[in-house]
């Protein structure tokens, strides 16, 4: 349902819930100025291009839900109640068939177009000299000679990637709000070990799990440690870090949690 339907069935005593701040900018100004009565809820992801991270329109929510501690806590030092600011965990959906390991190929895994630093992954790689695949675009002028690069794929090959390869790597730019979490939860659900750039926007410390590695933005030489050291290890390794990791997404990070606290939230709206 658009803004503009949704104002014109607008109640006193109405909730909604967009999964991001940005589909209910409008009403969220509404409610900001009290103009109408009810409930304006939504999911609040900064986004990198973004020079303050998101708009003032996120002020005007009645409750604004985050992934993220660090997103919460600046959105609560931008004007919000910490009262109204909720961080829930949004993991991945652990039910889903297809997030499983049929194997280890001992290839190394990219996906993903936002914000990807792959100029320092296949640098990292070449010097480390292991395999790395990376599905999706790839910004123009970017050295990736090192690399296997498939510009476009269907899910089932993707999919299919995932469940057989070595390593996920999650090369990121810079710290950019919850870019990167999508493959770092397909990782965990999958029970693959994953390197990536450090990201304080992402409440998951792979390191701490025991289930990956993470390397400060643009260092070559990290990467390649880390990738170096993942490969080179006893296969079982591999496995045994896939494993805490899928434990960590069952146990508390997953699609389920988020769900049952979005409900919480609506029912108290």
């Amino acid at each position: 349902m658009g803004e503009a339907v949704a104002a014109m069935r607008w109640r006193p005593g109405s909730v909604v819930y967009a999964m991001s701040h940005t589909l209910v900018r409008g009403l969220a100004a509404l409610r900001r100025r009290r103009a109408i009565p009810g409930t304006v809820v939504a999911v609040v992801h900064p986004h990198p291009t973004l020079r303050d991270g998101f708009d003032k329109s996120v002020l005007g929510l009645d409750v604004a839900i985050t992934i993220s501690a660090r997103v919460h806590d600046e959105l609560v030092a931008a004007g919000r109640s910490p009262n109204s600011t909720m961080l829930l965990p949004w993991g991945p959906d652990v039910g889903f068939a297809h997030y499983t390991s049929t194997g280890d190929n001992g290839l190394v895994l990219s996906t993903g177009k936002t914000h990807r630093d792959l100029a320092t992954l296949a640098a990292g790689a070449e010097e480390a000299g292991v395999r790395v695949r990376h599905l999706g675009v790839v910004p123009p002028g970017t050295d990736t000679r090192s690399i296997e690069v498939v510009p476009a794929w269907p899910n089932l090959r993707w999919l299919e990637d995932l469940q057989s390869c070595a390593v996920v790597a999650i090369p990121l730019l810079s710290a950019a709000g919850t870019v990167g979490l999508t493959e770092l939860n397909a990782a965990l659900a999958a029970g693959k070990p994953v390197v990536m750039t450090k990201n304080p926007y992402i409440d998951v410390d792979v390191e701490a799990i025991g289930c990956g590695r993470t390397v400060p933005a643009g260092d070559v030489d990290g990467w390649c440690g880390a990738l170096r050291d993942l490969l080179l290890a006893d296969g079982q390794q591999r496995i045994e870090m896939g494993s805490r990791g899928r434990a960590f997404a069952e146990e508390q990070w997953n699609a389920d949690a988020f769900g049952e606290g979005v409900a919480a939230i609506l029912a108290a709206a």
